[in-house]
C-alpha cells in the first residue's frame, strides 16, 4: 500500500509540477561550495524554508511536495553511497551539517492539515501523502546516521 501512495505523489507531480529541475542537488560542483564552515549549504536552507511552508503553508502546494520528495530522493542516494561506504565528500558534508543543525528542519513541522486544504485545496488523501512522505524520510534519515555509525564515517575536512 506504501508504494501506492508514492505512485500517486510521484504522478501527481509529473502530472501537475512537471520535469522541473530539483531546488538542491547533492552533486553539486565542490569549488561552488568552497566555503567557511559556518555557512549554511543550500540543501540546509532549503529544509528551513520546507518546514516553514509546512507549517504557514505558504508557496504554492505543488513545489512544496517536489522539494519533500526531491529532499528524499537526494537522501536515498547518500544512503546508497553511505551503506557502501562510498559516501563522495560532498555529500558526507551536507549529511554532517544537516546533523550537526539538528537533522532535516522539515522532519520536525509542525504540520496544520486543515491548513494546508484550505490554502492548497488538498484532499485528506493528499495530506496524508505529506505525512507519509515525512515519515519514510525521517525512516530513511534513521538509516544513515546506523550506517554512518556503523562504519565509523567522521566528517571530511572542509
Amino acid at each position: 500500500m506504501r508504494w501506492q501512495g508514492w505512485l500517486a505523489c510521484w504522478l501527481w507531480l509529473t502530472c501537475r509540477v512537471g520535469h522541473s529541475s530539483a531546488y538542491f542537488s547533492l552533486e553539486v560542483n565542490a569549488e561552488k561550495h568552497q566555503r567557511e564552515e559556518e555557512e549554511e549549504l543550500p540543501i540546509v536552507q532549503r529544509c528551513k524554508e520546507l518546514k516553514d511552508q509546512l507549517e504557514r503553508a505558504t508557496g504554492y502546494g505543488g513545489p512544496l511536495i517536489r522539494g519533500i520528495f526531491d529532499f528524499h530522493e537526494d537522501l536515498r542516494y547518500l544512503y546508497e553511497d553511505v551503506r557502501r561506504n562510498r559516501a563522495p565528500k560532498m555529500r558526507l558534508k551536507i549529511y554532517f551539517q544537516l546533523r550537526d543543525k539538528g537533522g532535516p528542519h522539515h522532519l520536525k513541522a509542525t504540520v496544520n492539515d486543515a491548513l494546508l486544504r484550505e490554502t492548497f485545496g488538498w484532499t485528506t488523501y493528499e495530506v496524508n501523502d505529506i505525512y507519509e512522505m515525512l515519515r519514510d524520510t525521517q525512516t530513511l534519515w534513521d538509516k544513515i546516521e546506523k550506517e554512518i555509525e556503523k562504519h565509523n564515517i567522521t566528517p571530511p575536512p572542509y
